[in-house]
């Protein structure tokens, strides 16, 4: 059986986007700037220091990233939400309490790694790949009530620290998902006109 393949050509024979890249890396200069604005009082340049090395490692890893054929990770969507729900409930035992009170950072020594972000790459890869399969179908109560699930039990565990900030953004990438994914008007503006109206009984209650 002949495999698909996308517009006839594998992805990794794709021109590499070098605006992208590089835009990315002019942001992330200024990044350090601020860093380094804000710190210098500290007398020391050790934030900007590790700033600049996560930078590089991240411009190395995007570099990487990008020579992955990602029609792959579909084979992998699997592995990769239960990597998701692993992180996030190892936390939830072995996690540091932020001053915040947010039990959402694991520490090893002075590096410290923060669950939430993993997953929310963990998320969109899945999530992408569950819609694919359901587009057809993405206007039934049933389609829409799993892909609330999808979301639902990664943001659950989020809760659980809890760490409602990134919750939102989980919230925020499932919208901006659906919404591209074309969900129907009837249930967009209900649930737009929903959310505002709770918002004042977030902040009061949610944001305590």
């Amino acid at each position: 059986m002949k495999k698909n393949t996308l517009s006839g050509r594998s992805v990794m024979s794709m021109e590499f986007d070098w605006f992208l890249f590089i835009l990315t890396a002019l942001i992330a200069m200024f990044g350090i700037i601020n860093v380094y604005s804000a710190t210098m009082s500290y007398g020391t340049i050790s934030n900007v220091v590790v700033q600049s090395f996560a930078v590089v490692l991240g411009l190395v890893l995007m570099i990487l990233i990008s020579r992955f054929d990602y029609e792959q990770f579909k084979n992998l969507v699997k592995p990769i939400y239960i990597f998701a729900l692993f992180i996030l409930i190892i936390v939830l035992f072995f996690g540091v309490t932020g001053e915040w009170g947010a039990r959402s950072w694991i520490r090893f020594g002075s590096i410290g790694i923060q669950p939430a972000e993993f997953a929310k790459v963990c998320f969109i890869l899945t999530f992408s790949y569950h819609l694919s399969k359901v587009q057809d179908k993405i206007n039934k109560p049933l389609i829409i009530l799993g892909l609330l699930v999808h979301m639902g039990v990664l943001v659950g565990l989020i809760m659980l620290e809890p760490d409602l900030g990134s919750a939102l953004v989980f919230l925020f990438i499932f919208v901006c998902m659906m919404f591209t994914a074309k969900l129907s008007w009837k249930y967009i503006v209900p649930i737009t006109a929903l959310a505002i109206a709770s918002l004042p009984f977030i902040y009061k209650y949610a944001l305590s």
